[in-house]
């Protein structure tokens, strides 16, 4: 018979205040509750979101012509020094894709700090946690139009790319639907995600090689003081 023994507490569960020593608990036959690690830093209130575009107004990006330019990132966040953050979910629908074309649809992770952006809209970061007991030392910008130095001159890791085919004019009749038109990222499903060590940004590309697309994009992270991990 085992001796390791946990509080069966599947309907009835008993809380604590914080710094109490508390049992572990678990289900009637001795199954032990665990939290995502994740889920344990949405409690912390270490859980940050931005979003680019909102309720019926997209974000009209930037036109990038035949090339596109990786020094207009569609959401730029700039990770300070002494601040750590690993992205855990992005997500980009494309509302209007203007006319047929090439697109390319990344995210990345760099050492490079560069708060010396010009930009359209100042982004909020919003704590996942509404009653807001923490607030994230980073920077964020959508829709960046001129930037100083890019995200792949350092130490940058290419993390989500869904670059190439082409996405068709959606204003043509019959055109349209989920699957063409909005991209999702999440660190559960992709395996490994990068850790932005300050100073270093977090680049997110929505771009088309024809006209500029309007989108919506939200962007969601875990924040720690860099102590945390080293």
């Amino acid at each position: 018979m085992s001796e390791a023994r946990i509080y069966a507490q599947q309907q009835n569960v008993g809380r604590t205040s914080e710094g109490n020593y508390v049992g572990l608990r678990g289900t009637r036959d001795g199954t032990l509750y665990t939290a995502p690690w994740e889920v344990a830093l949405v409690l912390e209130g270490n859980c940050y979101a931005i979003t680019d575009g909102e309720a019926t107004a997209p974000v009209a990006q930037v036109d990038h012509a035949a090339t596109i330019d990786i020094a207009k990132p569609s959401v730029l966040v700039t990770v300070p020094n002494l601040a750590v953050i690993m992205p855990m979910s992005l997500y980009i629908a494309i509302e209007d894709t203007i006319v047929a074309g090439l697109f390319d649809i990344h995210a990345s992770a760099s050492d490079v700090y560069d708060n010396a952006v010009t930009n359209t809209n100042d982004l909020t970061i919003q704590n996942i946690r509404t009653d807001r007991p923490n607030s994230s030392r980073c920077t964020a910008y959508g829709k960046v139009t001129a930037g100083g130095t890019t995200a792949y001159t350092g130490n940058s890791y290419d993390f989500w790319n869904v670059s190439g085919g082409a996405l068709i004019d959606n204003a043509v009749a019959a055109a349209g639907g989920e699957s063409g038109f909005v991209f999702k990222w999440n660190r559960r499903v992709s395996g490994v995600a990068p850790i932005i060590v300050g100073e270093g940004n977090l680049s997110i590309y929505c771009a088309t090689s024809t006209d500029a697309n309007t989108t919506f994009i939200s962007a969601a992270w875990v924040e720690l003081p860099e102590n945390a991990i080293s």
